[in-house]
């Protein structure tokens, strides 16, 4: 079962103060793959993280945390050269 009630509350407890913030939330408007927010993949991605290292028994909540994250600040590759961002990664516009 893949959202198995007691890990997702572990789960939870793990990412419930990002999942609220502005930032993160902004990402439900994002496109990302065909039919999927940038949002839904992320918490996809956070929560296959915390149950592979869960299991590993190495550090689930790291996981969890930058599962979520990572893809926060998107940029057009094909527009954008990464070597002409100055240290920061532009985030995508709407």
């Amino acid at each position: 079962m893949m959202w198995d009630s007691v890990d997702l509350k572990a789960y939870h407890d793990c990412v419930a103060d990002l999942l609220e913030t502005k930032e993160v939330n902004e990402m439900r408007d994002l496109d990302h793959h065909a039919h999927i927010s940038c949002y839904e993949h992320s918490v996809f991605v956070s929560y296959l993280s915390f149950r592979i290292c869960r299991r590993l028994h190495i550090d689930y909540r790291a996981a969890a945390r930058g599962g979520l994250l990572h893809d926060l600040f998107l940029y057009d590759w094909l527009r954008i050269r990464m070597r002409d961002c100055t240290g920061f990664l532009i985030r995508k516009q709407r």
